[in-house]
């Protein structure tokens, strides 16, 4: 957290034709790590934000939103193990996705926590984004479809995704 606040400067200064990403893998995350990178982050803006296998629990999870929420630049966003055992998580991440402008690829995978049905998150994330998003990882979450066509309808009709 102190070297992004330190290379800030820097960091606003870089071409916008270059990738820019935060990587933070296997990285202990706790309350107070988490609201100091939030204060480094705020005008900070990666084109890819990677948050994977750190299971932070909900703090991590509002953090991870809050970022994505007020990065306009952001493309690639990156919770990859991190649970979300929270419905009201869910929705916020699904309309997030909606109405943010870049965001086109989303990595999910063994995010979905046992009180949530893996189905209906899926579902709900590729509607939010069916007109944007490019990829959409939803591995090991689960997903049963109950004998329902809604993914394969949905799918036909948005051939971007």
């Amino acid at each position: 957290a102190n070297a992004i606040e330190e290379y800030q400067y820097a960091l606003k200064c870089s071409s916008e034709e270059k990738e820019s990403c935060l990587s933070l893998w296997h990285t202990e995350l706790p309350a107070t790590v988490l609201g100091v990178l939030s204060n480094a982050l705020q005008s900070t803006h990666f084109k890819s934000f990677s948050l994977a296998n750190n299971n932070f629990g909900r703090d991590g999870i509002k953090f991870s939103l809050d970022y994505l929420q007020n990065n306009p630049i952001l493309e690639e966003f990156d919770l990859f193990n991190n649970t979300i055992n929270n419905i009201e998580d869910v929705n916020r991440l699904c309309s997030t996705v909606k109405h943010h402008p870049s965001v086109n690829s989303i990595e999910l995978e063994r995010c979905c926590g046992r009180v949530i049905n893996g189905y209906e998150m899926l579902s709900s994330i590729m509607t939010a984004g069916a007109s944007k998003l490019k990829c959409i990882d939803f591995s090991f979450n689960r997903v049963s479809t109950g004998g329902s066509t809604f993914l394969a309808d949905l799918l036909a009709t948005n051939p971007i995704l």
